[in-house]
């Protein structure tokens, strides 16, 4: 969705978290999304040491990029309060809590999330993505980059299930819960690494150029005579969108 994490920092910094989306710290997640170079991934796999769980340079004489949750933490610049305990996500999880919902209280969201007017008599999962509010199709864009989701024009019952959990508050606590993304992208990003060499796809560029660009910009210059001739514009993009979105970050804090 072009321009969508433009509007959703717009829209969610302004006090309208109906959705959660600040509460559960799933804003802190947003980062503005990079073209996809197959051969920035394919380099990434060949230079990656499943068993440390480190990128290491070409000479193979400097650690470029650890990837633990800690690394994810600090490169998306999750703040002090940041729960430490948070509740463990996969899509597995997610899908079975839709379903495991009771069905009022699933059709009672589900309700409360569509465009007004809209029914969903005849429809049936996935759903197209044009039905629901606009601000809840920009949240559902967001979850999918999250959670590396190919697409997010047809809504499942992993997203759903992803926004009923952050929006369901238990009767003995009135906190929302916070899924631990940090940790699910951390193995995510590893368990890619370590099978691409297989599968010749990456599902979370976006957030690995991220990672590689907090802790060493000038070492990745170089892959500009590997990839397209728009990766230096991209990280350049990227420098500057990170520095816009860290200071919406602090004035939502």
């Amino acid at each position: 969705m072009s321009g969508s994490k433009e509007k959703l920092w717009s829209y969610f910094s302004q006090g309208n978290d109906v959705l959660n989306v600040c509460k559960s710290f799933l804003y802190h997640f947003a980062l503005e999304q990079t073209l996809h170079f197959p051969e920035f991934a394919e380099w990434c796999a060949v230079n990656y040491s499943p068993s440390q769980r480190i990128i290491v340079s070409r000479s193979a004489s400097k650690i470029l990029c650890k990837i633990d949750a800690s690394v994810v933490r600090e490169n998306l610049s999750l703040p002090e309060n940041y729960p430490v305990n948070r509740e463990s996500v996969n899509e597995s999880v997610l899908a079975e809590f839709f379903k495991n919902c009771e069905s009022e209280s699933r059709c009672q969201f589900l309700s409360s999330i569509l465009k007004e007017g809209q029914s969903l008599e005849g429809l049936f999962l996935p759903y197209p993505l044009h039905i629901f509010r606009t601000e809840v199709q920009l949240v559902m864009s967001l979850v999918c980059q999250v959670l590396g989701l190919d697409d997010d024009c047809h809504i499942g019952d992993v997203i759903l299930g992803f926004l009923l959990r952050i929006n369901s508050l238990s009767p003995e606590s009135q906190s929302v819960p916070v899924l631990n993304l940090d940790e699910y992208l951390a193995e995510a990003i590893h368990l890619q690494l370590t099978e691409f060499p297989k599968v010749q796809f990456f599902r979370f560029q976006t957030y690995l150029l991220n990672m590689l660009l907090c802790s060493n910009v000038i070492e990745l210059r170089f892959l500009s005579t590997l990839c397209s001739s728009d990766l230096p514009k991209q990280i350049n993009m990227f420098e500057f969108a990170n520095s816009i979105m860290s200071k919406n970050v602090q004035n939502v804090i």
